[in-house]
């Protein structure tokens, strides 16, 4: 079984202010007997679960409400999505008005999960968190989980 896709509702087209970024893993199980041998198995030939943090600070809370939106659009954390960036080619420009905005590296170090340069979807780790800064202004932090 596949998770649903929305291809619909984009992810809302606005830089961030900062990013944190944890790469996929290999899916390893350490064993450990109790004369300290230890014994690594590899359940898989794919990396997953990389995050992705997206803080915005400061914007109107018409771009704030955009984020709350989406997560609705997608039924939270149930679809998967894209974020709709681009630069996902090496030497790609990446688009001003997206969630890889900044980033100078690689482009597609951003994307890979599976350990291909390509968008993979992703989902909403948690609903999205809006802070009041004052009024009319909102910060807003987005947690992603990158899935296969």
């Amino acid at each position: 079984m596949t998770n649903p896709t929305n291809t619909t509702d984009q992810f809302p087209g606005i830089a961030p202010s900062s990013r944190s970024y944890k790469p996929a893993q290999f899916p390893v199980k350490a064993f450990k007997s109790e004369s300290g041998v230890e014994v690594r198995i590899l359940y898989g030939s794919q990396p997953t679960g990389a995050t992705l943090q997206l803080q915005y600070q400061n914007l109107l809370d018409d771009q704030a409400e955009q984020f709350v939106e989406h997560f609705r659009a997608v039924q939270g954390t149930f679809q998967t999505f894209y974020l709709n960036s681009s630069g996902t080619d090496e030497g790609a420009n990446i688009d001003e008005d997206s969630a890889k905005a900044g980033w100078n590296g690689d482009p597609s170090n951003l994307s890979k999960n599976s350990g291909e340069a390509t968008d993979n979807f992703w989902r909403y780790a948690e609903a999205p968190q809006l802070k009041s800064v004052k009024r009319g202004v909102s910060s807003v932090t987005v947690k992603l989980v990158a899935v296969l």
